[in-house]
């Protein structure tokens, strides 16, 4: 049984081993990580519904609302999260509101954060440019 638990973990060390150094070169600077928001943008004024999980701004730019999980960092038992992603797929925005104001056809969106990786098109690329700095640089 130890044997086994031995492999397993070594194996699996290896496996992000190799990821890491496949990815390595997505890793913003810790600069790079902290001013990222300046590029974040945010629904123009009210969303509406197109078909769920999807929604429209008034400037015709397409938001995705997350699911729960896909929230979790942005409190998804009180907030609501949208995320839109650039022309190609690459990077997103992410913007988040009170669940209650959203309901009541609120628009005071807040920056939830921009991400160089879409989570949604490129989730390995997502956690090492945007997942892993925030452990590297804040913890």
């Amino acid at each position: 049984m130890r044997n086994r638990k031995t492999i397993v973990i070594t194996v699996a060390l290896f496996l992000f081993i190799v990821l890491l150094a496949q990815n390595y070169n997505k890793i913003p600077t810790r600069k790079e990580h902290q001013s990222r928001n300046k590029y974040n943008i945010l629904p123009a004024k009210k969303l509406k519904l197109l078909k769920e999980p999807y929604y429209v701004d008034d400037n015709h730019v397409t938001w995705i609302k997350r699911s729960f999980f896909r929230s979790i960092f942005h409190n998804p038992f009180k907030n609501y999260t949208f995320e839109t992603m650039n022309s190609k797929q690459i990077s997103s925005s992410e913007a988040v509101i009170l669940a209650s104001d959203f309901d009541k056809g609120h628009t005071n969106f807040k920056n939830g954060s921009f991400n160089y990786y879409s989570s949604y098109n490129h989730p390995i690329d997502h956690f090492f440019a945007d997942v892993l700095p925030i452990g590297l640089y804040y913890f």
